[in-house]
């Protein structure tokens, strides 16, 4: 005869064991996954310079922008 606590019991003990082998696990998931950029051939400093050169890029539009309203209130008067 089964006693009542014997499928609560086997549920903790495969959850440890599923734990255990998470644990063990998780270092070499960690190295599988696409997160590790550190030894990519990604150029980091071309990537940079993209960056600034586009926010240089939008500075300048608002800059101009403001220039033109500025403009269009001052000939309005």
């Amino acid at each position: 005869m089964i006693k009542k606590g014997f499928g609560a019991i086997d549920m903790l003990v495969a959850l440890v064991i599923i734990a255990c082998v998470f644990a063990f696990a998780m270092p070499a998931l960690k190295g599988a996954g696409g997160g590790n950029l550190k030894d990519s051939s990604i150029d980091y400093q071309s990537v940079e310079e993209q960056v600034d050169s586009k926010i240089n890029e939008i500075e300048k539009m608002r800059q101009q922008t403001l220039n033109y309203n500025q403009m269009n209130r001052s000939q309005e008067f």
